[in-house]
């Protein structure tokens, strides 16, 4: 019977043991599935994915409203930067591209079809030409800024200044049934900024040599030879970028605006993309 009772204590131990051992191994499993789910959730690429599946798909209006968005981000940095001397030297460098065969007009502009080659080679003469009499429009341009150098005062300035700012629309006028390429637009609009920046300082700078000569004016110094110093130094910016200073922060706001259309409809167009791959 005592032999019979050790046997029974013995089986239950074992199952006693064999017990624990699974509550153990268990326990390990569910730790270690706890640590799987921490690194899933907390992994990069996973909340990325996770992210991008629940963007839902654009449907084919919301994608025709999209690339309408682009185009119109693109146009309006279009007819901002063509306004400029910066805008027609890019124009310029296109000109020179597609005259030594370097560029094929369907890398210039946007939206026109590569089957039929009559047509491109339509499109090129005529997109050329425009650039041409854009030459022509910046040539007058220039004879009306040498008029405003002559200008000892205000009289008839202002007169010369709307000439200036309609040769500029003029310009935008003839590539208006084009839509240059969004790289070459983008980088002329970077070149605009850069500007900005540069005209900011002079002026600033300007600005501020007048005033200490108004100071100094007052004590018996020349305050109207500083305000001609201003005066010719704001000439020389505009005649850099073809538009008077005020009109130039105008459109510089434009060109901003345009940009950041443009990077808004890009990034909702990529992020659509990814939604599709993964899907």
């Amino acid at each position: 019977m005592k032999n019979q009772t050790k046997k029974s204590s013995k089986i239950y131990e074992d199952e006693e043991a064999g017990l624990s051992n699974v509550d153990n191994q268990e326990k390990e499993d569910g730790l270690i599935e706890d640590r799987h789910r921490d690194v899933y959730s907390t992994d990069p690429m996973n909340i990325y994915l996770r992210e991008m599946g629940s963007l839902d798909l654009l449907s084919y209006e919301e994608e025709i409203k999209l690339a309408q968005k682009l185009e119109g981000g693109e146009g309006q940095i279009q007819r901002a930067v063509l306004r400029l001397t910066l805008g027609l030297k890019t124009l310029n460098r296109l000109k020179k591209g597609l005259d030594r065969g370097n560029m094929r007009i369907g890398s210039v502009l946007n939206g026109i079809s590569d089957s039929d080659e009559k047509e491109l080679e339509a499109v090129r003469t005529s997109f050329l030409e425009c650039i041409e009499e854009a030459n022509g429009l910046d040539k007058q341009r220039t004879d009306l800024f040498r008029e405003l150098r002559k200008k000892a005062d205000n009289g008839g300035e202002e007169e010369l200044w709307r000439e200036i700012r309609s040769i500029g629309l003029r310009i935008v006028e003839l590539f208006q049934p084009y839509r240059v390429s969004s790289k070459k637009l983008l980088s002329t609009a970077k070149a605009v900024e850069e500007f900005n920046e540069k005209v900011r300082k002079v002026r600033v700078q300007a600005e501020r040599e007048s005033l200490l000569a108004a100071h100094r004016g007052e004590a018996g110094g020349n305050a109207p030879e500083a305000l001609e110093n201003e005066r010719r130094i704001n000439l020389d910016l505009a005649e850099t970028i073809g538009l008077d200073c005020l009109s130039f922060d105008e459109l510089f706001k434009e060109v901003k605006a345009g940009k950041e259309i443009v990077r808004e409809a890009k990034k909702t167009l990529v992020r659509a993309n990814l939604r599709l791959v993964i899907s």
